[in-house]
């Protein structure tokens, strides 16, 4: 009588096995019936204060260890903040990121005098990052409803060009369209135009 009972689960058991291997089941990665993913958007990065923003660029522009105080005291002191207004009651910062030698030249500015400009929104919570712009000099003014950089920019040491950008909510979007002279050989076709 054991062995009666066990077969009968045991056949229901092969059964359901079957019927599932049987089944044209979608792969939930593509399932018809579900909605497609969102696009998920990249969170902004967050300081909470100064010190810690000028510890993350001495880290990202290979200046040091990020935990060397005195290092991080050393670029922010010569470093220049400049606040500007856009449309919204938070302010907004553009860092120019400098660290001086004892000769006083600059550790961070390129051959052609151009310097790394981070742009930041002032919160009640901290700073946070919308973009990073690279010039020796920079204008802002209102255009409508945003706040617009027109960055001095050199390719060389005699060819200066101007970058625009544009503060859109908490992002810094480049308006620049790239002079085809500019773009490596490799994006460009046989007669030499830019694809």
């Amino acid at each position: 009588m054991s062995t009666a009972r066990f077969i009968p689960g045991m056949a229901l058991t092969l059964v359901a096995a079957s019927a599932v291997a049987g089944t044209a089941w979608a792969d939930p990665a593509i399932n018809p019936f579900q909605a497609p993913p969102q696009a998920i958007a990249p969170q902004p990065i967050e300081f909470p204060d100064y010190s810690r923003l000028f510890a993350r660029i001495v880290a990202d522009r290979g200046l040091g260890r990020a935990f060397d105080e005195s290092l991080v005291q050393r670029i922010q002191a010569d470093s220049r903040i400049d606040r500007v207004r856009d449309r919204s009651p938070e302010p907004i910062v553009v860092v120019r990121v400098d660290l001086r030698n004892s000769d006083g030249t600059s550790r961070v500015r390129s051959e052609n005098g151009d310097f790394p400009l981070y742009v930041l929104r002032e919160t009640p919570k901290g700073l946070v990052l919308m973009g990073e712009m690279f010039g020796s000099a920079y204008r802002s003014y209102i255009r409508g409803q945003h706040l617009e950089f027109r960055v001095e920019r050199h390719l060389s040491d005699n060819k200066p060009i101007e970058m625009r950008f544009r503060v859109e909510d908490n992002m810094l979007v480049n308006l620049s369209v790239p002079n085809p002279k500019w773009l490596p050989m490799a994006s460009r076709g046989a007669d030499g135009q830019p694809f």
